[in-house]
């Protein structure tokens, strides 16, 4: 089962895992009364249940006020690979310098998880040219392993720390909500090297559902969005 990106980001935040400050929204009033709590510009992302927004092109940055209703009433009806979105993500807008790709996945040829990283962020996993693919142990991802993966992508500093930390979070997340699949693309460094994750997606192993209650909404929400 997939999650939304608002439930993921919400899932990363109680996990510590820093994320954009958003607000969810579905109609012209919704996102022009969230706009009083953001500061201009912000990014529109449809929450929907499929992948391909980027392609498809209905992510927008909107950077005056004015903007707002018109796209939302836009993309409320546009299509992503067959599905129309339940509601807009309306979410602040982070300058950064870098984008890193990271994921915590479940490799069926290897029949084990493993930590894909790459510092060429913002693409899809197939598409990266380079990147570094840590096989994980029964025991999970250890600060040495994060610490391996850290200095094979050239980080140093605060940006090194941070994602020390964000893929230990990232792998404990993965193995307590019983994920196939934890994806942050873009991880963003930020001007002070701090990192934060713009992007997130969770995949959940459907026959570990009876165990977790706080899927159940998403996941009939998911339902609905497929019949």
């Amino acid at each position: 089962m997939r999650l939304h990106e608002y439930k993921a980001k919400e899932f990363f935040k109680s996990y510590g895992i820093r994320v954009p400050r958003s607000y969810l929204g579905k109609n012209r009033e919704d996102v022009e009364d969230i706009a009083t709590k953001l500061s201009f510009p912000v990014i529109m992302k449809p929450q929907v249940l499929v992948g391909g927004r980027g392609k498809a092109g209905v992510i927008k940055k909107v950077s005056d006020p004015s903007q707002l209703a018109p796209t939302i009433e836009q993309l409320m009806i546009e299509e992503v690979r067959g599905v129309f979105p339940e509601f807009i993500l309306v979410e602040e807008f982070i300058l950064h310098e870098k984008e890193i790709y990271l994921s915590v996945a479940l490799d069926r040829g290897r029949r084990s998880f493993v930590t894909i990283a790459s510092g060429e962020g913002g693409v899809d996993v197939e598409g990266i040219k380079s990147k570094i693919i840590h096989p994980l142990s029964s025991a999970g991802l250890s600060q040495g392993d994060a610490e391996q993966i850290a200095s094979k992508l050239g980080l140093s500093g605060r940006a090194n720390q941070d994602f020390v930390d964000i893929v230990m979070k990232l792998s404990r997340l993965s193995s307590e909500k019983d994920a196939e699949l934890v994806e942050i693309n873009p991880l963003a460094q930020l001007h002070d090297g701090s990192l934060m994750a713009l992007d997130a997606k969770v995949i959940v192993d459907d026959n570990s559902l009876f165990r977790h209650q706080e899927f159940q909404d998403e996941n009939r929400s998911g339902l609905e969005a497929e019949a």
